[in-house]
């Protein structure tokens, strides 16, 4: 979309629209009745990488959620978000749908901070919980992360910090300092 006035749109004029042949290799979220482009970031794909890998690891061992990234979206509260890694536990949903937004919000959303969205970010938020969605917000020229868990107070843990999901996945932990090894941000 440009990036001029915006005007409110439907939920059915975005699925028409992000179905568009000119838009099948784009990713779009739809978010407060707005059309909004999801732009390329490389430091957001290392660190959603380097959270992929061992919550990939963990439910090869424990399969009890599924894990997307990047390219899946989800139906939160009348929005569609991507979130850059998702777990959605198999006892919610026990094969993730083949095509379009997911209608059930994941478990645990987390969400790779970049400074043109920091406002579209908060705006989530309230969604996501609305939703019983834990949501960690990765600020990596911070190098922080806001946990945010439903009917529990945020927390913001530093690189000195452990990131733990809780029930969503028993006995998982990781430290905040291995996002951000070895990372140049501004």
């Amino acid at each position: 979309m440009s990036s001029g006035r915006r005007y409110p749109v439907t939920p059915d004029e975005f699925e028409a629209f992000i179905n568009l042949p000119v838009n099948a290799n784009r990713s779009f979220e739809y978010i407060a009745g707005e059309i909004r482009d999801v732009e390329p970031n490389p430091i957001a794909a290392q660190i959603a990488a380097r959270l992929v890998e061992p919550l990939a690891a963990y439910l090869r061992e424990d399969r009890i959620a599924h894990l997307t990234s990047g390219s899946s979206g989800f139906i939160v509260a009348y929005d569609c978000y991507t979130p850059d890694v998702a777990v959605l536990r198999r006892d919610r949903q026990a094969e993730l749908v083949t095509k379009g937004f997911n209608p059930i919000a994941p478990d645990l959303a987390i969400e790779i901070n970049s400074p043109d969205n920091e406002r579209v970010l908060r705006l989530k938020v309230a969604n996501y919980l609305v939703a019983g969605t834990t949501l960690w917000i990765v600020l990596p020229s911070a190098k922080r992360v806001e946990v945010y868990t439903p009917g529990k107070p945020a927390a913001v843990l530093d690189i000195n910090g452990t990131l733990n999901p809780g029930a969503i996945l028993p006995s998982f932990t990781l430290n905040v300092s291995q996002l951000f090894e070895g990372l140049k941000v501004d």
